[in-house]
Formats: structure tokens, C-alpha cells, sequence
């Protein structure tokens, strides 16, 4: 079910007709499909996409196409005229056949849309063809392929590669979407990133925003029942590309602070303490050296301020376990500048325009006439 079909020997496409145009070609004897030249009927998908196909009696056997695929390509071939480069759908040439080619002068952008699945073997060997002709291909996938490794029944999401630009394709009621990285795109907005170079390959993430945060809470005493308040303390780590980090437990790591200080009490407190030395007076806090029976030896701990009940390892362990998706929130927080790199292949698509970079270089002042934006992988 292409888009495109050849009128009187000229080649059209439906999503580049007008209504009027589209109207005029029901019952033309002129249209030939562009597969086999048979005759082409208009169609329109139960997606609304306009389309070309065969007659019953005169199918040729090509494949047909998924309503969801062919709204895909008609909304990239949309997208691609109206920022001016000559995009066209099912272009063949040599060894590939491109869902949608954009051309702009000697710039040639193809994409792929991958609704059913397709091997990660298969997705490399078709690359490879686009890359033999100059042609920079990129791959929308329903489902993203799995790697193998290291044993032949264990799969892996596959690691982003600078030579195989894949991303996530889903369809919501609001359009189609696509997922680069950290970021989640309309269609539209991932052709126009893309096209505008504005999506390139890191195999470094820069973390240039650090967050240092005190999340504090309350608890009872398992002997007296009085509240008081235990902390820790995290950093979230923030890329200009949207990827964070939570971090907790930053401070020193010399061996006899681990031996004295095994869950980071006076660590978290000392830390905090630095920072937030005016919000930590409205919590209940009462830090000492208290001694365990259970391992048999004293070490610094929260614990109550009435009785010296110790607040154990376990339970501030089991405190700071907490779910990566549901952070808990910060009783207080401060916002700190930092670079941190940090080896990540990743899409790099920053709302910015500051790509992560790797450690010691230095941005570019930005030009005051800017070049048009080309493509890049």
C-alpha cells in the first residue's frame, strides 16, 4: 500500500495533493502502481491516511504496509516539505529502499519505520547499504531490537551505536511519538531535530547540574516511642540532554570512616550540615557514637535524643532504598554547578543546544550568522 503511484507516467503522492487533486482521481484509468504498473486505486486508511493500491485481480504480491506504518511515512514526508527539502516515500536505489528520502541539495536523510519486528543482524546489514551509498539513514522502531550477549539465550536492550541511529516509535491518542534517550518528541518534533542536526551521538554524558539534596525524615524510637528525625543525604545529577542521577551517600570512602561510620551518619550530617546549616536547626537530630550488640562495637548513628536508643545500619538502609522511579522529596535543597563526565553512548538531543561534551573541551562562543543546520550522525 504505497503512497505514491504513477499518474500518466508522472509520479505523484498522496500526501502532497491537495483535496481538490486527491477528489479528481477517483476512477482514473491513468494511475499505474509504481511496484508492477498495474492499475492504482486511491484509498484512505482507517488512520485517514491517503493512499495507492491494487486491484484484487491485479495484486502483484508486494507486501502491504500496516495503517500505522503508512500514517508514519506520510506525516515524515509532510514534515520534510514543509522544511524545505524534496522528500518522496518508497525511493529504491541499489540495495535499499527507503519508507522516506529527504533530499536537500548534496544532503541525502533517509527514515525507516520499523512496525513489525526485525532483527538487530538484519537492521545492521540494511545500514550498511545506506551507508555505502552516502545515505544517513535512521530507524523508527515499533520495538527496539535486542542484542544477544553473551549467551544465546539472554537478551539485552542494544546499546545506542553512532553508525545506527534507532529510536522508539509509539502511537498515543495524541499522534505519534518518539522516544530519543531522555526525551520524549512528537514525530514532527524528532524530523525537524533530525534534520537540523540537532540529535548527535555521545558516547560521554556531561553532567553539568548538581542538585544537592537533604531528604529527611521522621521516626519513633523502638524503645521510648519519642519522634525524632533521621537524614541522608543525595545528589541528582542533570545532563543538558535531560538524563539524571541520583547519588547518595557522597563524601569520603576511606576505609576507617566505613569501619566507623558504616551507613554514613556522620558523613550525610557533615555534608548537610556545610549547606543547610539554617534548615537542619528545624529537625529533631541527635547524632553519637552508640554501640551495638548485634555486630559488637560502637559506631556514629542517629538515635533518640530522650533514651540513646541506637537507630541502626539495617533501618537506615532500608530508609534510603528508595524506589528510583518515586524519589522521595527533599526537605531542603540547593542547586550546585558541576561537570562530571561519565561514560554513556547515548542520542544527545539537549533543549539548549549544548551536546554533551567530553572532559576538557571547551564550548564554542556561538557564531552571531549561524549556518543552516545540516544533518549529523
Amino acid at each position: 500500500m504505497p503512497l505514491r503511484a504513477q499518474l500518466d507516467g508522472r509520479s505523484i503522492n498522496a500526501v502532497l495533493l491537495s483535496e481538490s487533486e486527491w477528489q479528481a482521481l477517483k476512477g482514473s484509468r491513468l494511475l499505474r502502481m509504481p511496484c508492477c504498473d498495474a492499475p492504482a486505486y486511491r484509498r484512505t486508511s482507517r488512520l485517514g491516511t491517503r493512499h495507492f493500491v491494487h486491484s484484487a485481480k491485479n495484486h502483484c504480491g508486494a507486501e502491504g504496509e500496516r495503517a500505522e506504518h503508512l500514517a508514519a511515512k506520510a506525516e515524515i514526508v509532510r514534515v520534510c516539505n514543509e522544511l524545505g527539502w524534496a522528500a518522496d516515500s518508497e525511493v529504491a536505489e541499489g540495495q535499499w529502499r527507503a519508507d522516506v528520502l529527504a533530499i536537500r541539495d548534496r544532503h541525502r536523510v533517509a527514515f525507516e519505520i520499523q512496525w513489525s519486528c526485525q532483527t538487530l543482524d538484519v537492521t545492521r546489514e540494511r545500514q550498511a547499504a545506506y551507508g555505502a551509498a552516502a545515505v544517513k539513514c535512521c530507524w523508527l522502531f515499533r520495538k527496539l531490537p535486542t542484542e544477544q550477549r553473551p549467551h544465546p539465550h539472554e537478551l539485552h536492550p542494544t546499546l545506542p551505536e553512532r553508525n545506527l541511529p534507532m529510536f522508539r516509535l509509539h502511537l498515543e491518542d495524541s499522534g505519534f511519538n518518539v522516544t530519543v534517550d531522555h526525551n520524549i518528541l512528537s514525530l514532527r518534533e524528532f524530523v525537524t531535530a533530525r534534520l537540523a542536526g540537532r540529535i548527535r551521538f555521545r558516547d560521554q554524558r556531561e553532567y553539568s547540574v548538581c542538585e544537592l539534596q537533604v531528604v529527611a525524615r521522621e521516626t519513633g524510637c523502638w524503645r521510648c516511642r519519642t519522634r525524632y528525625d533521621v537524614l541522608y543525604t543525595r545528589r541528582v545529577m542533570r545532563s543538558n540532554c535531560g538524563a539524571e542521577q541520583f547519588m547518595r551517600d557522597p563524601g569520603e570512602n576511606a576505609p576507617d570512616m566505613l569501619r566507623d561510620d558504616p551507613y554514613s551518619a556522620l558523613r550525610n550530617v557533615r555534608l548537610a550540615r556545610r549547606h543547610f546549616a539554617s534548615e537542619l536547626k528545624r529537625l529533631r537530630l541527635s547524632l553519637a557514637r552508640r554501640r551495638s550488640d548485634t555486630i559488637g562495637r560502637s559506631y556514629w548513628s542517629f538515635g533518640c535524643p530522650r533514651c540513646d536508643a541506637l537507630y541502626g545500619w539495617f533501618f537506615f538502609l532500608h530508609l534510603m532504598a528508595e524506589p528510583e522511579d518515586a524519589p522521595l522529596a527533599p526537605f531542603c535543597s540547593k542547586k550546585l554547578l558541576c561537570s562530571e563526565h561519565r561514560p554513556e553512548p547515548h542520542w544527545c538531543f539537549p533543549q539548549n543546544g549544548r551536546f554533551c561534551r567530553p572532559p576538557g573541551i571547551t564550548p564554542p562562543l556561538p557564531s552571531p550568522h549561524p549556518a543552516p543546520p545540516l544533518p549529523s550522525r
